[in-house]
């Protein structure tokens, strides 16, 4: 039979490993994101020097001008997709609440049966006899 203190503890181990891979989800993610964050970054540099240098080229702006235009563009752009992630970030849990809701209600009931066992002191045993159909 298992005991009261031991089904918390495998309740705990439960929860941390559930948060353990939470973690390794999140940073494998992570991984991918900043190694795809860091190809987009360097193709978006050469795609906006050609912007730019093309900008100059058809129209009478100096060439400053055009990349005042280009970083202005790329200023706007960066605080709407950085607004927009930190929404996102803001949302997501890392410990997953339902085995720390399981854990707490098992450490309410745990409570609950000690302080049950100190008023009676000699709990009933169950007998256990057949039951004749």
């Amino acid at each position: 039979m298992i005991d009261k203190q031991d089904l918390l503890m495998r309740h705990v181990g439960l929860t941390n490993l559930e948060v353990r891979d939470e973690l390794r989800k999140a940073l494998t993610a992570a991984m991918g994101l900043g190694i795809g964050l860091g190809i987009v970054a360097s193709g978006g540099m050469l795609l906006m020097l050609m912007l730019v240098q093309g900008l100059a080229v058809f129209t009478v702006a100096p060439l400053w001008v055009c990349y005042g235009i280009g970083g202005s563009a790329l200023l706007i752009l960066g605080g709407v997709v950085l607004a927009v992630g930190r929404t996102k970030t803001e949302k997501r849990e890392l410990v997953p609440q339902g085995p720390v809701e399981r854990i707490n209600e098992r450490a309410q009931w745990l409570t609950e049966q000690k302080t049950f066992d100190k008023i009676h002191k000699n709990p009933a045993k169950i007998s256990r006899t057949r039951v004749r159909r």
